[in-house]
């Protein structure tokens, strides 16, 4: 099975030439979040060993593109809020 397939993620075509498709998340899709954030957060927590400032810079591109992310980033002091 494809993934656009799958429940959570809806596919829609914006142009047919050049032909383009845009993705976003399903109702099922955005009830994920919680548990991807909280696999993100033990990332950021565990996957940046000594890395303090390629940790900061991934949180902060985070934190910009997916504004669900902010409260979590900003909790673990990440990222200062905006």
């Amino acid at each position: 099975m494809r993934f656009s397939a799958a429940p959570c993620l809806g596919r829609w075509l914006v142009s047919l030439h050049p032909l383009r498709a845009e993705y976003l998340l399903t109702d099922k899709g955005r009830s994920l979040l919680p548990i991807v954030l909280e696999i993100g957060r033990w990332g950021f927590e565990h996957g940046f060993e000594g890395e303090t400032e390629v940790r900061n810079r991934v949180a902060e591109g985070v934190y910009n593109a997916l504004p669900e992310s902010r409260p979590m980033i900003e909790e673990g002091g990440f990222v200062s809020g905006s």
